[in-house]
């Protein structure tokens, strides 16, 4: 047992440094893939919290303040990313990519053995799991969260087939743990498919339950999956309540448009990417083009998936990983497909389709193999069966093959090509021949080599490093921070990582979880008009297209934008902006109004002096209204809207419309912490509100001199405190209250079910002692 499992991991050892030994390094100050650079501005972050020996619970760097540790893409409390953050963030990115890639294929070789397979052909199974589907165009793009999130997907495939089969009605513990891991591992979208996956497979094993020594009576599958998803929940709620807070204020909760969700689907074209996986791509590198669109994990296994419906010891399992592959596929190709309205239904904030196709990885890998094994066994009986699955697999072949040569596309359709694919066909030829002359190690030698080959080739060239800037660098380049936020029109250059970088808040960030009230207000910044945004976020920042409403970036307290300098490369030019807002302002009243009619008063009014937003009249400022050819149509459509019952549900704060006759005194004395905490001592010299340039969150709280007040929403997005007359101490804090709450579950969880296996065992043993004594 000890020595193939040896083999197998000096072999995805050698694998993975042939793949990755560009980013592996601890010296190169590079980083694998473009996005990677979304992963190193959270990483960075992270690091420099917990070196302070404190809790990374509230980014104020980017969007202007946002909740850092509920968002599962930073990945704080990922045990693998806490085993090696020990290395620098470069190394690191690069390390986790290899670990994972490792983890996905011990996982395939598990679940391998599970099904009984035989060493080396799991093997085969693994190393496309490991290195085929997405997993290149990951690579090269730097999507490195779903490679993580795919790793665990055989594990949670193999474990759930074993507590099954165990019959018990509390779910295998380590299935547990390999779901929280998942969870863990940041990528939302592939938490839910995969819990897909193994609901259905507990449904499919209570109408076809399987072939165990005692019978098993069909409600126990559906009970263990009801106990599955509680010790689930309850072992992850301190992620889970954090993160379902978040995203329940997000943009993405209340939907992306339909186009929207649907970019990135397969057309039925696509399919013939399990053979040709450069098929319909038309650009350089092929690559960048394959993230979230293969299912691929070769010609071998391919070849063989149908034979895996012929023997009937494997059947139950095949027909279900067939129907998990058809599944994916049917779901990536959008509306062609048919179940995308399904999803769509369901989770609106779901996008890209072809991020399904994970799960056809897998499922394909599998089922490739367990067809390989069931070749030989029909090639030796000699039974006349093994020419129908021939048959289909030379049919799908020669049809797939018709319509790549029939095709206009220039650039290649696979690696290699046609040399590689020609030879691929060969080996299939040589591992039939093999098989019907009964020499089986031959057939799986010729097998197994064909496959690494045909995968290595595949992904050695995806990796693509980029470099990153030194923290020194980017203060030459744009000076220490001014105490305010910033904003960049020349993000080729210097965006919100560098900013981050830099320790400068900014308005944009990286792609996270920001809030739709946040994502809204981005919106009428950037274009000046209120049209329905889609769900995601759409920066301020540019190149060089300047925000429309320069006002609304006073209000936020931009005091610095930077520019690129005319004629130069890799010049940037500071403003400064002598006009913004300090962090918090006194106005001597507000009005109270729906999100509706705030945004309509905001694309017609101008914010002025601190404190002030000044209706005018849209045709008299000819700047604005040329800027965008909706915003006269836009604000007409906000007045002639009749009256929403729900606007009630949901109310903002708008400063006063004309300068006070009284002026209060307001001192920040704290901002831009990571604990999220702001403080200001206000004079007033009468009752008012205090508004801050500080995104609103239901966890945000507000305290005058200590005693606990309502913090309310401001400017659309931002957050408002009513302040009494006199002399007054201000503060918001970020109070992860999800947190606390959900990590005393979280323990109380895993302490009950420990308590519960050693009690357990401690049972069995007596009742083994006594067993034994009876024997004796």
């Amino acid at each position: 047992m000890r020595r193939p499992i040896f083999i197998f991991l000096a072999g995805a050892a050698l694998l993975v440094v042939v793949v990755l030994r560009g980013a592996l390094n601890p010296g190169t100050g590079r980083l694998p893939g473009v996005d990677a650079g979304n992963l190193y501005a959270w990483e960075v972050y992270t690091r420099s919290v917990l070196a302070d020996r404190h809790l990374p619970f509230w980014n104020p760097y980017h969007f202007s303040g946002t909740p850092h540790l509920a968002d599962p893409q930073t990945t704080v409390f990922y045990p693998p990313a806490l085993l090696l953050r020990w290395l620098p963030v470069p190394a690191f990115l690069g390390w986790m990519i290899a670990l994972h890639l490792v983890i996905a294929g011990a996982g395939t070789l598990f679940v391998g053995r599970v099904l009984r397979l035989r060493w080396t052909i799991a093997y085969g199974a693994a190393a496309a799991v490991m290195l085929g589907g997405s997993v290149p165009g990951g690579l090269h793009n730097g999507h490195l969260l779903p490679i993580y999130s795919l790793a665990w997907v055989p594990w949670a495939l193999g474990l759930a087939i074993v507590s099954v089969r165990s019959g018990r009605m509390v779910p295998d513990g380590r299935l547990v743990a390999v779901l929280v891991l998942q969870l863990l591992s940041g990528y939302v979208q592939g938490s839910l498919y995969l819990a897909a996956m193994l609901c259905s497979y507990y449904l499919y094993s209570a109408f076809w339950p399987p072939e165990v020594a005692t019978p098993m009576r069909r409600w126990v599958p559906l009970a263990q999956l009801g106990a599955l998803a509680a010790l689930s929940a309850l072992a992850a709620a301190f992620m889970l309540l954090p993160a379902s807070a978040l995203i329940s204020e997000s943009g993405r909760h209340a939907g992306v448009s339909y186009q929207e969700a649907l970019k990135g689907s397969w057309h039925v074209r696509d399919l013939a990417t399990l053979l040709f996986p450069f098929y319909g791509v038309t650009g350089s590198p092929p690559h960048r083009f394959l993230s979230d669109h293969l299912a691929y994990v070769g010609w071998i296994l391919t070849a063989f998936t149908p034979f895996a419906f012929f023997r009937r010891d494997r059947l139950r399992i095949s027909i279900f990983l067939g129907l998990m592959a058809v599944g994916a596929c049917v779901l990536a190709l959008g509306e062609s497909g048919g179940l995308f309205d399904l999803q769509y239904a369901l989770s609106p904030g779901l996008r890209i389709p072809g991020r399904v196709l994970f799960l056809a990885t897998v499922s394909l890998s599998l089922l490739g193999g367990i067809g390989l094994e069931a070749c030989l066994a029909l090639a030796a009986e000699r039974r006349w069966r093994i020419a129908w699955p021939l048959a289909i697999s030379a049919g799908g072949f020669a049809g797939a093959t018709a319509v790549v040569v029939s095709s206009a596309q220039i650039t290649p359709t696979a690696p290699g090509w046609p040399w590689m694919s020609m030879a691929l066909g060969v080996a299939i030829l040589v591992v039939v021949s093999a098989a019907l002359a009964r020499s089986h190690r031959v057939a799986i030698a010729v097998a197994l080599g064909a496959t690494l080959v045909d995968m290595t080739s595949l992904t050695t060239p995806a990796l693509s490093t980029i470099p990153i800037e030194a923290d020194a660098t980017i203060r030459h380049w744009i000076g220490p921070p001014s105490g305010g936020r910033a904003l960049s029109l020349c993000e080729h250059r210097i965006g919100a990582r560098e900013f981050l970088q830099n320790r400068e808040p900014t308005l944009d960030g990286v792609p996270g979880l920001n809030s739709r009230d946040y994502g809204d207000w981005a919106v009428l910044v950037k274009s000046g008009d209120g049209s329905a945004p889609s769900g995601l976020y759409h920066r301020v920042g540019s190149d060089g297209a300047s925000p429309v409403r320069p006002d609304m970036l006073d209000m936020a307290n931009v005091t610095r934008i930077v520019r690129c300098a005319p004629g130069s490369i890799g010049e940037v030019a500071v403003e400064r902006n002598d006009r913004a807002w300090p962090r918090a302002v006194w106005s001597c009243g507000a009005a109270d109004v729906s999100r509706r009619e705030a945004i309509a008063r905001i694309i017609r009014g101008r914010y002025e002096a601190p404190g002030t937003l000044r209706d005018v009249d849209v045709k008299d400022a000819p700047s604005v209204a040329h800027a965008t050819g909706t915003l006269l149509a836009t604000v007409a459509q906000h007045d002639s809207m009749p009256p929403n019952p729900d606007d009630g549900a949901d109310r903002t704060l708008l400063p006063a419309a004309w300068p006070c006759a009284d002026r209060a005194t307001v001192d920040v004395t704290l901002m831009d912490r990571p604990d999220g905490h702001v403080s200001a001592r206000v004079t007033a010299p009468r009752d008012g509100v205090l508004f801050f340039s500080e995104p609103f969150y239901s966890e945000r709280r507000a305290f005058v001199d200590g005693r606990r007040v309502p913090a309310l929403k401001a400017n659309l997005a931002f957050t408002a405190v009513m302040v009494p007359a006199g002399q007054h101490e201000v503060q918001l804090q970020y109070v992860p209250s999800r947190f606390y709450l959900g990590s005393t579950i979280s323990t109380l969880t895993i302490a009950c079910y420990a308590a519960a296996c050693l009690r357990r065992s401690r049972k069995k043993r007596h009742i083994e002692s006594g067993q034994e004594f009876v024997v004796q």
